[in-house]
């Protein structure tokens, strides 16, 4: 596999899921792990988490200039609410001495992954494609 497609294709926007969609779970997840570190109650927790990832599409379109489908656009917030619900089921499941390195190791994958996604996104756009 040649650099193009680690970079550039890779990482296209998809019509409903991409790559990207990894790292939409991911930031849900991280967010509902922090709001629980945090002991926020879960569903104003959840309502800011959903107006987080909304905001964060609306940045993608106004300031990056990201052009998604609807579909995407509407299939990351579903994602980051599954990540954040999916938070909450995972620590319920292992509790606090585990809960740590789950939320470690997801933040250092999707830091890689928004750094890989990221270097694609600037290849491709040097491209201009």
């Amino acid at each position: 596999m040649n650099k193009d497609f680690w970079l550039v294709h890779i990482w296209k926007n998809g019509t409903c899921f991409d790559l990207w969609s990894v790292n939409h779970f991911l930031a849900g997840f991280l967010l509902g792990f922090s709001f629980i570190f945090l002991r926020l109650p879960f569903w104003p927790a959840f309502l800011a988490s959903l107006i987080v990832m909304y905001a964060w599409e609306m940045y993608e379109k106004i300031e990056s200039g990201t052009q998604e489908k609807i579909c995407n656009k509407i299939t990351d917030i579903v994602l980051g609410a599954l990540g954040f619900l999916s938070s909450k089921i995972v620590f319920l499941g292992i509790g606090d001495r585990y809960s740590l390195i789950v939320f470690g190791v997801s933040a250092i994958v999707f830091a890689v992954l928004e750094i890989w996604g990221l270097a694609g996104y600037n290849e491709r756009k040097k491209k201009g494609s």
